[in-house]
């Protein structure tokens, strides 16, 4: 990664978005952008006073944290759609990734609800984390979901590409449909075999080619095959791993099958079980 934005409300829940996106840019040596939209409705002469007052106070905010000393790190504060805003904003600073804090309630949240989560993941194109905690450190333990889809591809790249001296569990969650009227155990042994190959694939495909990256970063990487529905698989996996980190994927696709997936996403992004990473695939 080369440049990192960290979008904030200014609340004191979404100053654990701005201390891990500058743990981030700083393990990466990555630049920083902390960005505040403010209300484009407001009378021009308030939005130049609010937007300078802002800036100050960011300044002076990231300037106090851990490691500050170690990013080029630049505030901004713009007006304009909260969610429109970011996305352009992003986009013309060519960030690679976009980090915000997570709430219990408020505006920042709501931008990863309803249609304007789908805005902020898909509208954009790039990975959103949903910072949960306050960084005690880098991530030490994640959780993927691996499904054999194009989403879940790009999420395993996004994270075995910039993770380091971190253990990565890659998770796969399967149900078997009408199970009790399927030939008992012996049918429930072949639905686990072919979850198996599906995961051995998604390994193939994404892990094997990064092998010696892997290594040089001391990565190590798991996979897993768990029956159950996607999202209490993936939530009680963190609990099993301890795992400060779970990746999604999430299709970019309109229809039924981003409807399906972009639920899995928006499920976890209103309780998230720990910091989030949602990647969008490529369709």
């Amino acid at each position: 990664m080369q440049h990192i934005l960290a979008a904030t409300d200014l609340s004191g829940s979404s100053d654990r978005g701005i201390a891990r996106a500058l743990l981030l840019a700083r393990d990466e040596g990555a630049r920083l952008t902390v960005l505040h939209v403010v209300d484009a409705a407001l009378s021009e002469d308030v939005i130049d006073d609010r937007c300078a007052r802002v800036e100050r106070s960011l300044r002076q905010h990231v300037a106090a944290l851990p490691g500050a000393e170690a990013v080029t790190a630049e505030v901004a504060a713009v007006p304009g759609d909260g969610v429109l805003e970011i996305l352009r904003q992003a986009d013309r600073r060519q960030a690679d990734l976009i980090v915000v804090g997570a709430h219990q309630d408020g505006p920042l949240l709501d931008l990863f609800r309803g249609t304007s989560g789908g805005r902020l993941v898909r509208g954009g194109r790039l990975p959103v984390l949903l910072a949960r905690d306050y960084p005690a450190g880098p991530y030490r333990k994640a959780v993927l979901g691996a499904e054999p889809s194009g989403a879940s591809d790009a999420a395993a790249s996004f994270a075995l590409d910039w993770l380091r001296d971190a253990h990565l569990q890659m998770v796969h969650a399967y149900e078997i449909p009408f199970a009790g009227f399927r030939g008992g155990s012996g049918a429930a042994s072949d639905a686990r075999h072919q979850h198996e190959d599906a995961l051995d694939t998604v390994v193939k495909r994404v892990v094997e080619p990064r092998r010696a990256a892997i290594a040089e970063r001391k990565l190590s990487v798991d996979g897993a095959v768990r029956r159950g529905e996607v999202v209490t698989v993936l939530r009680r996996e963190v609990e099993r791993q301890d795992a400060d980190l779970l990746v999604v994927g999430t299709h970019a696709r309109t229809g039924l099958a981003h409807a399906m997936l972009g639920s899995v996403a928006e499920d976890l992004l209103r309780a998230p079980p720990c910091d989030l990473l949602v990647v969008r695939g490529a369709g």
